[in-house]
This record gives C-alpha cells, sequence and structure tokens, in this order.
C-alpha cells in the first residue's frame, strides 16, 4: 500500500503498474519532442538507450536516454560536434580583444575567423604593424613582434646589449644583440665563436636593435656579403655573420664603436 499498487496482488496490481509506465512514456516522448528528437521506439527506462531521430540534421542513434536528455537537452553527435566548433570559434570582438591582450592592436583590420589565419595588426611595444595569426600571437613569449624582439622574453624597454665574436675555425665573424649578453655568447662558443668577445651594453632592448641595424647596412656595404652556412651555425643568427677574407674583426669593432656613439648622442631611427 505504502508503494502505491494497493493491497492486491493480482491483475489490479498489474494494471495499475501498466497505466503508470504508459503515463511514463507519454511524459518521455513528449520531453524529447520538446528537444528536437522524434523517439522511433518504445520508452524502455530513463536510463536506457532510445532509438530517436534527430529533427534538426536527421541523424537516428540509439545512444541518447531520457535522463541525459533533461541534463543537456538536445543531444545528437552530429550536433553535438557542430555545437563544440561553433563553442570554439571565437567572435570578431572576442578575437579582437584576445588579440589586444597578446600585444597586438587590429584596429580596423577584419578578423579572418581563423586563430591560424594570418591577420594584419599594430605591435603595441614598437607600432610597426606585422602580421600574424592569433594562435602566433598568444604562443609568443616575448613582448612585441619580430623586429622589436628577439623572441627570448625580452621586452623593448628593458636593457640590452650588442656582442661581437670571431669563429677562426671557419673564417668568420659574428656581431648581434641579446637581453643577456653573457647568456648568449655562452650559446655561441658551444659553435666555437668564442675567439676575442667585445660587448657594448645599453639603456634599452630597443636601442640595441637600433645600432645591429645600422652596424649590418654599414658591414654589408663595405663589400662583405658572405654569410656563414646555416649548418655551421645551430643557433638562429647567421645571417649576422660576415666573412673574415671579406672584412676584418678591428674594422667590425670600428664599425660598431662609431654608430654606437653617434646613437647614444643623438639616437637612431628603429
Amino acid at each position: 500500500m505504502r508503494e502505491g499498487v494497493g493491497a492486491c496482488g493480482g491483475q489490479c496490481k498489474r494494471d495499475k503498474i501498466g497505466d503508470a509506465n504508459r503515463g511514463d512514456a507519454d511524459k518521455a516522448i513528449q520531453e524529447a519532442l520538446d528537444n528536437g528528437l522524434i523517439p522511433l521506439a518504445p520508452f524502455r527506462g530513463v536510463d536506457r538507450g532510445w532509438l530517436m531521430e534527430c529533427e534538426f540534421c536527421g541523424h537516428i542513434g540509439d545512444r541518447t536516454t531520457l535522463s541525459g536528455i533533461r541534463q543537456r537537452g538536445h543531444i545528437c553527435d552530429p550536433c553535438g560536434r557542430i555545437r563544440t566548433t561553433e563553442g570554439r570559434r571565437l567572435g570578431a570582438e572576442a578575437a579582437a580583444k584576445s588579440m589586444l591582450e597578446a600585444g597586438f592592436d587590429p584596429g580596423e583590420s577584419i578578423y579572418p575567423g581563423r586563430i591560424t589565419a594570418p591577420w594584419e595588426v599594430i605591435c603595441l611595444a614598437c607600432t610597426r604593424t606585422t602580421v600574424l595569426s592569433l594562435s602566433s600571437a598568444r604562443a609568443r613569449r616575448s613582448v612585441g613582434c619580430d623586429k622589436c624582439s628577439d623572441g627570448g622574453g625580452v621586452r623593448p624597454d628593458e636593457p640590452g646589449g650588442l656582442y661581437l665574436v670571431v669563429n677562426p675555425w671557419a673564417g668568420f665573424l659574428k656581431w648581434g644583440i641579446a637581453g643577456d649578453v653573457d647568456n648568449r655568447l655562452v650559446e655561441h662558443r658551444r659553435q666555437r665563436f668564442d675567439h676575442d668577445p667585445h660587448r657594448w651594453d645599453f639603456d634599452t632592448y630597443r636601442d640595441a636593435r637600433a645600432v645591429e641595424k645600422a652596424v649590418g647596412a654599414v658591414v654589408r656595404a663595405t663589400g662583405a656579403t658572405t654569410r656563414i652556412t646555416q649548418n655551421l651555425m645551430r643557433y638562429k643568427g647567421y645571417t649576422e655573420t660576415a666573412s673574415l677574407d671579406e672584412i676584418s674583426l678591428p674594422k667590425v669593432r670600428t664599425i660598431i664603436e662609431t654608430i654606437s656613439d653617434a646613437h647614444r648622442q643623438v639616437g637612431l631611427p628603429d
């Protein structure tokens, strides 16, 4: 009696349980229909798989349960994949906000629609226009674009240094910049750029970058255009090298000192 089926243990009990189940089935069918799912088989229980057709995409499957519908609403594998993709796809406003947080301003440039697509933006560190994807901007370890940072986490306004090293075995010299010059020289010593190192320290990494750019232009203008091959220089920076057959170490050192002094006095363009 407490279970609601009465005292009779015969046909009365079976009839009452059947009426209750039919009522549950009618309610379950209506719940499925309300959520865009059309039952194709009898209802067997809230936690048992139910063969149904999706009202939106026509997919037929029997993995959906009534308890799942009650928890999540419309359940369909193809529709679920579409919702997941749309959920991961950023809108234009959210993408612009994310790019700003990464240090780049899209301005009037239109979001290409995918985080891996190239996007023209303005570097907030140096105000240059550059092109990179949102995924690349998020993954950067440094503040600034490739033109104002070496990618090693150096901020343009932090101290930086310029160095000059020689590999007499290969017959090449190299100049370059870094936020941590001592650590960079250790890297170069591993590939024999360890002879007669020189360094020049600057108040900001941006200053070091400006001097490096001017030094490279002057060195190439003297006719020293041969660079070391990449296989002889595992670390980045092989483009800032010159053959000792085309220019001497004292000559490059003089160029660096002259340009450095001029920069400290009047400044150089970035």
